[in-house]
């Protein structure tokens, strides 16, 4: 965790854009063209005006090297951002300084020179109430200024920006030396070839002498136009600092090094607004194509980010705060945002300096595990399905002939064959024809995933020892894994078993023996867990191609791939987050999916998108349409699934009362993420306890039980010689009874 709040600190958002870090002033250009999109000019002006204290001079002159640094020439064209100030200038009506009521300071400055790079220094300290002497050889302020621009518009934007500030001002004075001069500071900046008082110095940036309080800048050393405005502004600040801590330095005010990555995937091409002499209407226009520059990739990928609209050093201080409250703010307030992490990690990938929130929330998880502040709900149902998946009634290990060791196993994971116990079957019967008879087994359990995303460290540790061992049983042989999410931790925590796909063993099989499907075009979702896995992503292309699909590409595929929302405990610890995720992957494309996940496969099915698993293509034609499983009927596919490969017949446990469920509330129980079985268990515990209620108004029972962590609830009524249940859910709500 400390490492990644190390990293937090390299966080690109709400650093500098590129324009800004390419300007020659600290002018916040994205607040300028906010104003500007707006038609607030004023404001606008202002902005400008305090970035570069003479806007109608810099306007005209600046060559604005922002402009070639900005993003939109990239996929467009740049924003005219030369034209937008001088827009600024011209429709303001405001136009006038602000006027600062403020005492004047005792330090008193002298200011040599009386070109663009003195009279920015001057009117900046003037503002800042300090007394100012200016001293200039000639008869007329703006130095090399008039042979750029008219002589009286330099007059008058000298004489406009200085109206409220009163300076002592010494034309037609050449000063010889500093000698004798009785100031507390002083700005050198007598232009080209000026006098430099016997200082040393090198051309290039403002600098300071060897001599207290005194500071070299402007054209004398070289600056052009812009630059010279704005070494005076920085010996300004410098002079200041000098005044109030008697320290000599130049603090540079320019943007870090590091400035904002753009994701510029996310926006459209505009046309530019074309010419510089803007009206009102097209500088509005033009200013409204500036994309506004913030580093948000891992926002525009990772659906938490998204859904709370927080970057990565927010959510780091808030689930600090959560971690350890303090006396005077005990609410844990970040509880729910900290389970809403799906683990997918493409916020490290996406990251331009690698910030792992993945990592940081899921170590922050056990930390709330280990303090017992995390709610139970959010993990229970996952934990209690693991232990379905690993329990006697579900889990095998079979060695193919009885034979003491394999070659390879086969390891679906615990939700394909949840999902369709037949895709498991006709996969493990094409591994046997492909590595020969004997050598390939099965086993059909957890990977152990529903615990390490609920942050249970010794449940998961638990978990990982069970495989291991279970692999050192059957020889240590080579793993082929069906389900990415699985190969994914075994690389991670059981590093030691080799492990291929078995999408990548399927390609073998002759392209006469697969279905053909010439004529169809599908695109091919992949399972976030297959980032880092290209040759996977490549052979389950390579297979649906042989089969005869043509693909058409998602805009999020790839290296890109995003989850589907079933990762993590997202569905129950936030399921408004989990819907906008599934929303939001189907919306890429109108064409029908084709996964390698059951879980992405049955989450889009579920929400009404036409997809199918590769193997059910491969192996019987596939049914886009084939609707998701409860999760009631997923641990009755577990248990058939293990009556196929063992070959012993399952026994359903018998209910002596028959109780009807309707279809809609069998999926109603589902979408909650309960069991059919501990809502029968409920309504059977209410009629034999008789601890009950009767609506006569509607003529039904109601009636809870503590199940776990969750409260029951059902409605029912009798009907022939059995039961009608009418409507089940729960809460994590205990009912305190005597």
């Amino acid at each position: 965790m400390e490492q990644t709040r190390k990293q937090a600190k390299l966080c690109l958002n709400g650093k500098m854009a590129a324009c800004m870090q390419a300007c020659y002033f600290d002018f916040d250009i994205r607040d300028f063209n906010s104003r500007m999109q707006r038609g607030r000019f004023d404001a606008a002006l202002r902005i400008f005006r305090d970035a570069v204290v003479f806007p109608g001079i810099v306007a005209r002159l600046c060559d604005a090297p922002c402009q070639a640094s900005c993003p939109r020439g990239g996929f467009d064209t740049p924003i005219e951002l030369n034209g937008l100030e001088q827009a600024a200038v011209r429709h303001a009506k405001r136009t006038s300084p602000s006027r600062y009521n403020v005492a004047l300071k005792k330090a008193h400055v002298a200011v040599i020179g009386g070109g663009i790079s003195g009279l920015a220094c001057a009117l900046r300290l003037a503002t800042r109430k300090y007394k100012i002497t200016l001293f200039e050889k000639s008869c007329q302020l703006g130095g090399h200024i008039h042979g750029l621009l008219p002589s009286e518009l330099v007059a008058a934007e000298i004489e406009h920006e200085f109206q409220h500030e009163e300076i002592c001002l010494e034309l037609d004075t050449c000063v010889q030396s500093l000698d004798g001069l009785d100031f507390d500071a002083f700005y050198i900046a007598t232009g080209k070839g000026g006098n430099s008082f016997g200082l040393r110095f090198e051309e290039g940036a403002l600098q300071h002498s060897d001599k207290d309080g005194v500071f070299l800048g402007g054209s004398l050393l070289g600056a052009g136009s812009m630059e010279a405005i704005y070494q005076g502004l920085q010996a300004a600040n410098a002079i200041e600092a000098y005044i109030k801590t008697g320290r000599m330095g130049i603090t540079n005010t320019g943007g870090p090094e590091s400035c904002v990555q753009v994701d510029l995937n996310k926006f459209q091409a505009m046309e530019q607004t074309p010419g510089g002499n803007y009206s009102a209407e097209d500088a509005i226009k033009e200013a409204g194509r500036c994309i506004q520059c913030d580093c948000d990739f891992c926002q525009n990928h990772c659906d938490l980010m998204a859904y709370y609209g927080k970057m990565p050093k927010r959510i780091i201080d808030e689930v600090d705060k959560t971690l350890a409250p303090s006396s005077y703010f005990y609410y844990r307030i970040s509880t729910r945002l900290i389970a809403s992490c799906s683990q997918c990690g493409i916020c490290k990938d996406v990251c331009p300096v690698q910030i792992d929130m993945q990592s940081f929330l899921l170590d922050s998880r056990r930390e709330m595990v280990r303090q017992g502040a995390m709610p139970k709900v959010y993990s229970s149902f996952w934990l209690e399905d693991m232990a379905h998946a690993d329990s006697g009634d579900a889990a095998v290990l079979q060695l193919p002939g009885g034979q003491p060791a394999c070659q390879y196993v086969f390891f679906p994971g615990c939700q394909l064959g949840a999902s369709n116990p037949d895709y498991v079957a006709a996969s493990y019967g094409a591994l046997t024809e492909i590595n020969g008879i004997g050598s390939t087994g099965l086993l059909l359990r957890c990977c152990g995933a529903p615990a390490l995303w609920a942050g249970e460290v010794e449940l998961h540790k638990q978990k990982i020892g069970e495989i291991r061992a279970q692999w050192e049983q059957m020889g240590k042989p080579v793993f082929i894994f069906a389900c990415p999410t699985c190969k994914k931790l075994f690389f991670e925590f059981l590093p030691e078993i080799e492990g291929i796909f078995l999408y990548e063993q399927l390609e073998s099989i002759p392209a006469q023996s697969l279905p053909n499907n010439f004529g169809k075009t599908v695109s091919v979702f992949d399972p976030c867990s297959s980032r880092g896995e290209p040759e996977l992503q490549n052979a389950v292309r390579r297979l649906l191609e042989k089969t005869g699909y043509t693909l058409s590409p998602l805009p999020k595929e790839l290296e890109k791939a995003q989850c589907c929302s079933f990762g993590g405990q997202t569905a129950i610890a936030n399921p408004k987050q989990a819907q906008m995720a599934a929303a939001q992957r189907i919306s890429q494309s109108t064409t029908p999916y084709v996964t390698y996940c059951s879980n992405c496969r049955d989450i889009f099915s579920a929400a009404g998108k036409e997809s199918e698993h590769i193997l059910g293509l491969l192996f019987d034609g596939g049914d886009f349409q084939r609707t998701a499983p409860t999760w009631s009927q997923r641990r009755i596919n577990r248990i058939n699934l293990k009556s196929i490969a063992t070959q012993v017949s399952s026994k359903e446990e018998q209910i002596m009362v028959h109780i009807e469920i309707s279809q809609p509330l069998r999926q109603k129980i589902s979408d909650a993420y309960l069991l059919e079985e501990d809502c029968i268990k409920t309504l059977l515990h209410c009629e034999q306890s008789g601890r009950k209620v009767y609506d006569s108004q509607r003529d039904v029972f109601i009636g809870h039980l503590l199940i776990g962590h969750m409260t029951h609830w059902v409605e029912y009524r009798p009907e022939g010689d059995g039961f009608a249940m009418l409507n089940a859910y729960a809460h994590r709500l205990q009912i305190k009874e005597d």
